[in-house]
């Protein structure tokens, strides 16, 4: 993630986001010009964050299921969802 006052590269920014945000961001960007590259970046963390806390939900409430069913794949649904705490973390930064 970025440290603060740091630019966000769009190397940088490809490797973070999903194939459809990238598209997005891609789009975007032909349509604004430089300054307003700053709100354009602000989107694209927004529709980021909203998805890791979509499958946060979503994997939680598998591990749940499993865990009641005493299914050991819970487990793994758990790692997930700590890898998506550690993201949501990182992009709420």
């Amino acid at each position: 993630m970025l440290e603060s006052g740091e630019e966000l590269s769009e190397v940088a920014l490809e490797a973070q986001l999903d194939t459809e945000s990238w598209h997005l961001f891609g789009k975007w960007s032909v349509l604004i010009e430089r300054d307003e590259r700053a709100i354009l970046h602000g989107l694209i963390r927004s529709v980021r964050l909203k998805s890791l806390r979509n499958q946060y939900k979503e994997h939680s409430r598998l591990a749940d299921q499993l865990s009641r069913s005493n299914d050991p794949r819970f487990i793994e649904e758990l790692r997930i969802c700590q890898d998506l705490q550690e993201l949501i973390k990182q992009w709420s930064a």
